[in-house]
């Protein structure tokens, strides 16, 4: 009987709060995500999570490092997920269903936020090295209430709130972070304008 009221106990909790579930999953008119060589993003090798985050969207556009935009992300709950796996005839390569719990004070730091959906190819996000970044034009609910809310990236998609990746035909995809170039890489190119600049004066 105990066991009973546990397993009980613990299809119940999920209920109180808030559930969010951010995917892209269409069926078969789903915009499906792969990387920058055109391949889909799987179970083995993509990963998403939804969240909001602690820097500007410009920030966010110009980073060059995953583990910085990981550092100022707060996740929902435990919303990262990886994608599905394809499995004939089904078809579910390009397809991630990502879903997060939060409850309680918890809650308090997420409402009215902006929602973001981070999408990265690896296994983790913190293993990827192409991401996807977008903003989604709705926050999280001022409030706790109890209640699942489903928001999906489709089609419809505003191109202006992609801050990290591309599009393709009929697909969302990551893309690499650009690099910064080291200090001593700078003195360099420094130094080749400098001798450009006297060469052209001579």
């Amino acid at each position: 009987m105990k066991h009973i009221l546990l397993a009980l106990c613990l299809m119940i909790t999920p209920l109180f709060g808030v559930t969010y579930i951010v995917e892209n999953n269409l069926g078969s008119d789903s915009h499906k995500f792969t990387d920058n060589n055109g391949n889909f993003l799987t179970g083995t090798g993509g990963s998403a999570a939804f969240g909001y985050f602690d820097i500007s969207d410009s920030e966010i556009s110009s980073s060059a490092s995953v583990s910085h935009l990981l550092d100022n992300f707060n996740s929902f709950g435990d919303s990262e997920t990886n994608f599905l796996t394809p499995t004939f005839p089904l078809f579910l390569e390009g397809i991630v269903s990502s879903q997060g719990n939060v409850t309680g004070s918890d809650y308090d730091a997420f409402a009215g936020q902006s929602i973001y959906f981070f999408v990265g190819n690896g296994a983790t996000l913190a293993d990827s090295e192409e991401i996807f970044i977008y903003k989604f034009d709705v926050t999280f609910a001022a409030n706790d209430s109890a209640s699942v809310i489903t928001i999906t990236l489709d089609d419809n998609y505003i191109s202006e709130n992609i801050l990290v990746g591309g599009t393709g035909d009929g697909t969302f995809t990551t893309s690499s972070l650009g690099a910064v170039p080291e200090p001593s890489s700078l003195a360099l190119i420094g130094l080749g304008a400098v001798g450009f600049i006297i060469r052209r004066r001579k």
